[in-house]
């Protein structure tokens, strides 16, 4: 690296990817960190799990992303120990200086003390992960067809979803509607045979949402033939059971959706006092409290806005990501901290997708349900999707998939996937 002020990020998540590219052809030099050599749009990853997209559909390479940026470096390497004292990253196969320094390592799933549970569950926060769930669902699908033991189909027909947020109503929706089309293609399967559970903790799904979109959403997942369990608590899971408050479940698919924690960068800091979710408390300028050479934004940052935490959405991690990007460039410039402008996040609402013309949006000024919401769902998801090629694809995808309910990627490939994050393991134990 040149005499330039040095910015190194860690993750290529939307936080990271996204101060990268307002730092892009800057008179600073940027190193962006990540285990995987691409970004991967995690919105997504439950259509990758139901076949309908394809993986190089959901990720792009970074340094694709910055192929025109000539200060901008990718390196695929594993960061192991931060010394803040000397701004040095230490990585499992190089150490670099650094003027400031950006974590943005995402989250993981949060299992509230269970972590045994992780390893009779299936999650969506990898490629990795999103593929394994695929090729298992279809194979229980498959194998359904060929046992004779009828307890035994009855399991390989029966789904456990655990949290009845945006991704756990999606992915029901989702199973829902692979169940149904498998059964129309395949005649010894009736759809009454497969069960979908939607568990919940709280009186409502979509709980964040208001209740007239909650109502709507409860309504449409009951369409679908959801089975969806309200104010229903679970209090353990084995091999294929899941033990609530309300009773015991029986499914060889159980999938976990039920919350998330920062990933990571607690350890790597060494913050002796996390926030709630393994969360880092940063200032208004998203600084650690006591270091301005070192920021954390998404999933990880604990960012206070009126009085109120912000949500882990990649809308907050885009937004932080882009002021970030402009306040670096200022203080790579020479200017004063106290000339920078605060984070204020503007929050465009939340949306999410129950199953085809069926979806909720809440906005600002507008809630909208139905058609509406699903038609404004897909053109917000194409927007926010990195390449040009990418979207395309998935717009032809979502298209071919409406008009003709075929699913472009139901192969079972029995590849043993590796599900690895940004960090390694013993940092997704902090």
């Amino acid at each position: 690296m040149s005499h330039r002020k040095r910015v190194i990020i860690i993750g290529g998540g939307f936080g990271g990817i996204f101060a990268a590219r307002k730092l892009a052809n800057y008179d600073v030099d940027v190193l962006l960190i990540d285990k995987q050599n691409h970004h991967l749009f995690q919105p997504l990853l439950y259509q990758v799990a139901a076949g309908i997209l394809s993986p190089e559909n959901v990720a792009i390479p970074l340094r694709l992303v910055f192929a025109e940026s000539d200060n901008i470096t990718v390196r695929m390497e594993e960061v192991q120990n931060i010394d803040r004292s000397g701004q040095r990253v230490f990585t499992d196969y190089n150490e670099y200086d650094y003027d400031y320094l950006v974590i943005a390592t995402g989250s993981t799933y949060n299992f509230f003390g269970n972590d045994h549970w992780q390893k009779d569950v299936f999650t969506l926060k990898t490629l990795g992960g999103a593929l394994r769930l695929k090729n298992h669902i279809q194979t229980q699908l498959e194998s359904s067809l060929i046992t004779h033991d009828k307890e035994a189909r009855k399991k390989m027909l029966s789904f456990a979803i655990v949290g009845a947020g945006p991704t756990g109503v999606e992915m029901a929706g989702i199973i829902s509607e692979i169940a149904r089309q498998f059964a129309q293609e395949e005649k010894a399967i009736n759809f009454e045979d497969i069960t979908v559970h939607l568990i919940e903790a709280g009186e409502r799904p979509l709980g964040p949402f208001s209740t007239y979109l909650s109502d709507y959403s409860l309504r449409a997942l009951h369409k679908l033939g959801i089975q969806v369990k309200l104010n229903t608590m679970v209090k353990d899971i084995k091999p294929n059971i899941v033990e609530t408050s309300e009773g015991t479940l029986e499914a060889n698919t159980i999938i976990w959706a039920a919350g998330v924690r920062g990933v990571g960068a607690v350890k790597l800091l060494n913050i002796d006092k996390p926030a709630r979710g393994n969360k880092i408390q940063v200032d208004e300028y998203l600084n650690l409290h006591d270091d301005d050479k070192v920021f954390v934004l998404g999933d990880t940052a604990e960012f206070m806005q009126e009085d109120r935490p912000l949500p882990g959405l990649g809308s907050v991690a885009k937004q932080q990501g882009i002021y970030l990007g402009r306040s670096l460039r200022k203080l790579c410039a020479g200017k004063d901290k106290s000339e920078l402008k605060p984070f204020k996040y503007d929050d465009l609402g939340t949306m999410a997708i129950i199953g085809k013309r069926a979806a909720v949006a809440e906005l600002p000024m507008l809630h909208l349900k139905g058609s509406a919401a699903w038609i404004l769902w897909g053109l917000v998801h194409l927007l926010l999707l990195i390449g040009f090629r990418n979207r395309a694809v998935v717009l032809f995808d979502w298209i071919w998939t409406y008009l003709f309910g075929n699913y472009s990627s139901r192969v079972i490939n029995n590849v043993n996937y590796e599900d690895k994050a940004t960090v390694s393991p013993e940092l997704m134990k902090s």
